[in-house]
């Protein structure tokens, strides 16, 4: 009696034990399940986070490209609009310096053209001359102009010269009388005690908005005078000139007191151009 119930409480153990090794077999089933789950999920998480990753590369790369084109674009339309103004803009220039004698003076004057496209608007001209004992410098060109020697007219396109202003000088200053035997009493060119100088600018805009404005400079000094015969056979003296050695035969920037003569006529400084990024 005692037996048979000790082999039944061994079976139902042995029940148990089965049961619980089941129970172990679909935990790790479960777990293993669980694993493959999570890698699969990860997997796909990679994948997707891969995708999105490419996709944002590519749209950076749209954007780089879209921000290039516009840049292109921009610098285009600036080079275009530069070079159409540099063809298209007004380019005013001191064609000839004339001197005429009367009797016992000398008339000094420029004669200024456009050999631009379009007009020279607002512009205003100044010119002086000088015997002088040394070249015009800055207080020459920009200290006595006051509204003085000066004139306010546009200026056509392929216009013929313009007469500028007139600078009468006693002929005395030019020449000095000098005695030669066989010949008597001649006048001679007398540099002896300086030259004369004759210099002047033109300001001016262009038709263009946006644009600074120009400047024109020139400086000539008359050296010599020659003996020259007209058509009728009548001598005449004709002055010679040069150009000065300073820094007064310029355009625009290239002028050294360029902002000395904006800030006499009262205008701002243009901006230094920026170069595109």
């Amino acid at each position: 009696m005692q037996w048979r119930e000790m082999d039944s409480s061994g079976a139902q153990t042995d029940k148990i034990i089965s049961a619980d090794d089941r129970l172990a077999a679909a935990n790790e089933r479960f777990a293993t399940a669980m694993e493959n789950t999570v890698t699969q999920n990860q997997g796909a998480l990679n994948e997707t986070l891969g995708e999105m990753k490419k996709q944002s590369m590519a749209m950076q790369e749209s954007a780089n490209a879209s921000v290039s084109q516009a840049t292109g674009i921009t610098e285009s339309n600036r080079i275009s609009r530069e070079s159409l103004e540099s063809v298209q803009r007004a380019f005013v220039i001191f064609d000839e310096m004339r001197a005429t004698s009367a009797p016992g003076r000398w008339t000094f004057y420029p004669l200024i053209r456009n050999v631009g496209a379009t007009t020279a608007r607002a512009s205003i001209h100044y010119f002086d001359a000088e015997k002088l004992s040394h070249e015009p410098g800055e207080r020459e060109f920009t200290g006595p102009y006051k509204g003085r020697n000066c004139a306010r007219v546009p200026i056509q396109p392929k216009a013929a010269p313009q007469l500028g202003f007139q600078r009468e000088l006693n002929e005395q200053l030019l020449f000095r009388n000098e005695f030669l035997p066989g010949r008597g009493w001649i006048k001679r060119f007398d540099v002896s005690d300086g030259h004369v100088y004759v210099w002047g600018w033109s300001a001016y805009r262009d038709v263009f908005p946006r644009t600074p404005i120009h400047l024109t400079e020139f400086c000539q000094v008359y050296v010599d005078s020659r003996t020259v015969r007209s058509d009728d056979g009548q001598p005449s003296v004709e002055l010679i000139s040069a150009d000065c050695n300073n820094s007064h035969n310029c355009t625009d920037e290239d002028c050294t007191d360029y902002g000395e003569i904006m800030r006499v006529l009262g205008e701002p400084l243009p901006p230094k151009p920026t170069k595109p990024n």
